[in-house]
């Protein structure tokens, strides 16, 4: 009995370390590097100086950017009082300075409560240029008056009820608005309309697998519809949203074709269903057929042959219900895509006639290229003209230079001339014939003088 209890209360024990140790790596993903440091949080915990604008500033920009990460990590825009207490606990110590910064953070329009944000997407939605003047130039400025003497007389109303933080939900509406149109993106061509249900929107963001809840879908629905992003309607007990798609200035609009094709899509998958299953059975059949005439039983062979004929009847009728929903559908697709073109179309002649000018006309156009023609011929003029010489009278200036260079020239080949008859004279002069003997020398015996020819 008593190592049954111990071994519950171990159990028990582990589930709890569990539980804080997914609640740590939780905080860690929100929680600044400053957390750690004791110094620092011994100040930021406190409430600042009443006349410290810099030490309330520090606090407000600090635990309003820890809350926007605490939000972003829940997914999960909405908050109270008691759960940001108990998320931004450190140890045994809780921001004492909290009430004052979340008093801020709604002075300056970062939060608000649920109820007053419900109110205000239900007033925005069909808002009228007055209602939008009297809401931004009347209204809010009386709640940031009205807030500021509640903070003063200590009579603050956050702590009543769920929060809003304005910041996150417009990151995440964001985010589901890029998610939906990478969806449409990548599988244009399979889908059959831009409707969603509501639970394929949930199962395509993710929310469920990543801890957001269908509420906080919800309310980003809520807010994309109420911005002008989104369109909702409920059609055979089914909410399907249409998102507005880049681009789009307009706020998108479910007609009833494309909750004609949602229908017959539902139809078409339904047969489809039904024809899967009837083959099978008209498979099973047979086999049980077989089975029985190898057992001798004919009779009870026969029976499931009979049915299985039925069957097979109903079959084709309904494979007819298949190709006529399929036929149905495939016409549906096809106007619409009709309809973008004839709407790509009408953009286009738009486009074109404010392009023109409506001064687009056969005589302007001839116009136009005379013009061109004209302004052409006066260029080449202009360019024959700078090509020219620049200074008044350079044509003779050049004839008499070359002719003075043609005498300069002629001089110089007459002297060429008398240089070369003066050499060739040199050369042609009577030169003495070549001794064919030895000198004579005198003074040198006879013997040595004689004669000897060369």
């Amino acid at each position: 009995m008593c190592v049954g209890k111990r071994k519950e209360r171990n159990n028990n024990n582990n589930n709890n370390k569990d539980i804080y140790r997914k609640m740590n790596q939780d905080r860690a993903n929100y929680l600044p590097p400053e957390w750690s440091d004791n110094a620092r949080m011994q100040v930021l915990m406190n409430k600042a100086q009443p006349f410290d604008r810099l030490g309330q500033s520090a606090r407000h920009a600090f635990w309003s950017g820890v809350i926007n990460r605490w939000c972003h990590a829940k997914l999960c825009p909405t908050f109270s009082v008691q759960e940001c207490v108990a998320a931004l606990r450190r140890g045994t110590m809780s921001p004492r300075c909290l009430p004052e910064v979340l008093q801020d953070m709604y002075s300056q329009g970062e939060i608000v409560p649920y109820s007053e944000f419900v109110q205000g997407n239900i007033s925005r939605r069909g808002e009228s240029w007055g209602s939008w003047g009297t809401r931004m130039f009347v209204s809010t400025p009386a709640r940031y008056t009205w807030s500021l003497l509640k903070q003063a007389m200590g009579l603050s109303g956050l702590g009543q009820g769920d929060l809003v933080n304005i910041i996150v939900l417009k990151e995440l509406c964001d985010q589901l608005l890029n998610t939906v149109h990478h969806h449409f993106t990548t599988t244009n061509s399979t889908s059959p309309t831009s409707l969603l249900s509501v639970a394929q929107l949930y199962a395509l963001t993710g929310l469920g697998s990543a801890g957001g809840s269908a509420d906080t879908l919800q309310l980003l629905i809520d807010t994309l519809v109420t911005n002008g992003r989104a369109s909702i309607a409920e059609h055979r007990g089914t909410k399907y949203v249409k998102f507005a798609m880049p681009g789009d200035l307009a706020p998108p609009e479910i007609t009833d074709i494309e909750l004609a094709e949602i229908d017959l899509s539902r139809a078409q998958n339904e047969v489809e269903e039904a024809v899967r299953k009837m083959n099978e059975e008209t498979e099973q059949l047979k086999q049980q057929a077989r089975t029985a005439l190898k057992l001798g039983s004919k009779v009870e062979a026969l029976s499931l042959l009979r049915r299985k004929k039925r069957l097979e009847k109903s079959l084709t009728t309904q494979l007819g219900a298949l190709e006529n929903v399929s036929i149905c559908l495939q016409q549906l697709q096809h106007s619409r895509l009709n309809r973008q073109v004839l709407g790509a179309f009408q953009q286009g002649v738009a486009a074109l006639k404010m392009a023109m000018g409506g001064k687009a006309s056969s005589e302007s156009a001839a116009n136009t290229l005379d013009e061109l023609h004209q302004v052409l011929e006066e260029c080449e003029d202009v360019s024959a003209i700078v090509s020219g010489g620049v200074v008044e009278g350079q044509e003779e200036e050049e004839t008499e230079l070359q002719a003075e260079l043609d005498q300069l020239l002629d001089t110089q080949m007459d002297q060429y001339k008398e240089e070369e008859e003066e050499m060739e004279q040199d050369l042609n002069m009577k030169l003495p014939d070549v001794p064919t003997s030895r000198p004579v020398v005198y003074g040198l015996p006879d013997s040595d003088r004689s004669p000897e020819v060369l």
